[in-house]
């Protein structure tokens, strides 16, 4: 399964290279990434993991996504997973979305998520 992965961002270099680093963890290995970004810090962060950085202005956001997606058909992916520049998956997100799209499914995506709530020096707050 060839999935490559799509970010768009701006200004937010160490969430995105965070992010970005994350998803180099996958136990289904990623076969590229994809960052959209109109500065020179996202391009850094682009850059920290080895990922093809397209420019794009950042408004409209819709089209920024589509230039990330039409970079990325240049991979010739299976699918592509849009993941936002703050967006953590578990390390083995792409290996159960493959199962599924194997399965026929033509989109695959989350029922529930969680999110938290970080603050300095307070206890992580967990907000559903």
């Amino acid at each position: 399964m060839k999935i490559v992965s799509v970010t768009a961002t701006y200004k937010r270099k160490q969430i995105t290279s965070d992010t970005l680093k994350l998803l180099t963890q996958q136990t289904l290995k990623l076969a590229g990434a994809v960052v959209v970004g109109s500065c020179e810090e996202d391009h850094e962060a682009a850059d920290s993991v080895g990922a093809v950085y397209v420019n794009f202005p950042n408004s409209p956001l819709g089209a920024k996504w589509q230039a990330g997606i039409a970079k990325a058909r240049e991979f010739n992916p299976d699918a592509v997973l849009i993941c936002g520049s703050d967006d953590w998956l578990t390390s083995n997100w792409c290996e159960v979305c493959s199962k599924e799209i194997e399965a026929g499914y033509d989109l695959v995506g989350k029922s529930k998520c969680y999110m938290c709530q970080m603050t300095p020096n307070k206890p992580i707050q967990l907000i559903e």
